[in-house]
């Protein structure tokens, strides 16, 4: 008498890891933490996007005018989707924008704790371990970006057991050229307000990660950006050294270790 042997289930590696990014608008997901979002969701881990604004005063390289935050509205899904979001949560402020008076619904007019409850509310409802946000400049000094840091910061204040993660980006690459690009785009405004420093050396209180793209995540991050093609030229997305550009995403933590931690110790770093 024989048996049939089924063989086990292979247990995925992120799977007992709920993982919430935060981000100020559409397309800021797939190019500061797409490789690592992707890397997650592959790797069994719950996936959320919260995106806080509908960007609407973004760029508008496909004339859609007027109807450019809802044009963005369906990048943003379709980018999601590719990066192997489990669920995409827009809260539906608006976009500050940059030197102009902010409307009333402008998520930098909002009340950081306001917001904070809104987020606060996702997380515990996903049952997240670990939340991601940006460093305390934004990344780069947009109002929305300076916001969401401030208020991911609050409800990492809050949750203290939180694994509490900055997505940045290291000066010397924030310097060239490929990342000033989008980074900057045609804003005057940001222009003047120049570059963030980040320092070589990061404060003593946080550790940081640097994940380096695989094959797969890096082809899903740049499927997701060309998804976003109201902001982002396509012809940039053809450069011959685009990986040396954007396949390397930084991160600050602070709070326990968590899941983008056991992501670089896999062999990110």
């Amino acid at each position: 008498m024989s048996a049939v042997l089924t063989p086990p289930v292979q247990r995925r590696p992120y799977a007992d890891h709920s993982v919430v990014f935060v981000h100020a608008h559409p397309d800021d997901e797939a190019i500061f933490t797409g490789a690592v979002m992707h890397a997650l969701a592959r790797g069994g881990a719950r996936v959320t996007l919260v995106v806080a604004t509908d960007g609407h005063a973004g760029q508008d390289l496909t004339g859609q005018g007027r109807h450019v935050g809802s044009v963005r509205a369906r990048e943003l899904q379709r980018a999601a989707s590719v990066l192997g979001v489990h669920e995409l949560v827009t809260l539906g402020w608006g976009d500050s924008g940059i030197g102009d008076p902010c409307p009333e619904r402008a998520l930098a007019r909002q009340p950081v704790d306001e917001v904070a409850g809104q987020i606060g509310g996702i997380v515990e409802r996903v049952g997240a371990d670990a939340i991601v946000g940006y460093d305390e400049g934004g990344i780069y000094p947009h109002p929305d970006h300076v916001f969401v840091h401030r208020t991911v910061a609050e409800v990492a204040r809050r949750q203290p057991d939180l694994s509490y993660y900055e997505a940045t980006v290291d000066a010397e690459s924030l310097a060239r050229q490929e990342i000033r690009h989008l980074v900057l785009g045609a804003n005057d405004a940001v222009r003047r307000a120049g570059l963030p420093s980040v320092p070589v050396g990061l404060p003593t209180t946080r550790i940081g990660a640097r994940y380096r793209a695989g094959v797969s995540d890096f082809a899903a991050k740049v499927a997701a950006m060309q998804e976003h093609s109201s902001q982002i030229d396509a012809d940039h997305l053809r450069q011959e050294d685009l990986h040396s550009a954007y396949g390397v995403e930084w991160f600050t933590r602070t709070g326990p270790a968590g899941a983008i931690d056991r992501l670089v110790g896999a062999g990110g770093r």
